[in-house]
């Protein structure tokens, strides 16, 4: 009756792009510290209303379908 779509999107430099994407394949760019929360599906709307509260301690927020436990630091 209501139906509404969710949408991820991003934005970066196209003309970075293929730099940043070897350094994170080679590893010399750690980019695991940027995911600071994730949930599982079950609690996405959890993390959606955490998403609408922008926070110095958030950055990047992931919904995995596997239902592993919520985690927040």
């Amino acid at each position: 009756m209501d139906e509404k779509d969710l949408l991820g999107s991003y934005s970066s430099d196209i003309t970075l792009q293929s730099t940043v994407a070897r350094d994170v394949f080679e590893g010399s760019l750690d980019v695991t510290n940027l995911v600071t929360h994730r949930f599982p599906l079950q609690d996405a709307q959890e993390a959606i209303s955490l998403a609408l509260r922008p926070a110095e301690n958030i950055l990047k927020i992931v919904v995995d379908q596997t239902g592993g436990p919520s985690w927040n630091p």
